[in-house]
């Protein structure tokens, strides 16, 4: 099951903005308290930035196959997002929910052990999982 969790453990995937040493590769480009690119409207909290994610996401799903090999490959992760969103309420929308809820639905229709999406083997190390944080045998 893939989940979004408060705190940073072995084996997690950080899908937070980039800093402090990380890429930032599953973050939402969206912040609160500024005028949003997307929309153009003031994002006065995290709620109103997850319809622009996922707009974002579903255009990145589309169009970018590492993108789209990337988040498949979280499938069944922990997703650790640092942002303030869940600190508040553990049912506060998140953008990590958005990656969870595509997940949640595709995981009925992949496998276990199927080949990635690039079409690497499963057992084999797939370089697109490396430059975006996952590593597909740390499933702890």
């Amino acid at each position: 099951m893939t989940r979004v969790v408060l705190n940073r453990t072995a084996g997690v995937v950080y899908i937070g903005r980039a800093g402090k040493g990380e890429s930032g590769y599953f973050g939402n480009p969206f912040r609160v308290g500024a005028v949003c690119s997307r929309c153009k409207q003031f994002h006065a909290d995290a709620r109103s930035t997850i319809p622009c994610f996922k707009a974002y996401f579903n255009e990145r799903m589309s169009n970018d196959p590492i993108f789209q090999h990337n988040v498949l490959n979280l499938r069944g992760r922990d997703l650790w997002c640092p942002g303030y969103c869940k600190r508040s309420s553990p049912n506060a929308p998140c953008h990590g929910d958005v990656y969870v809820e595509f997940l949640e639905k595709r995981t009925s229709t992949l496998a276990t052990g199927a080949p990635h999406a690039c079409g690497v083997d499963p057992n084999d190390t797939c370089p697109s999982c490396f430059r975006a944080g996952i590593d597909p045998d740390d499933k702890e």
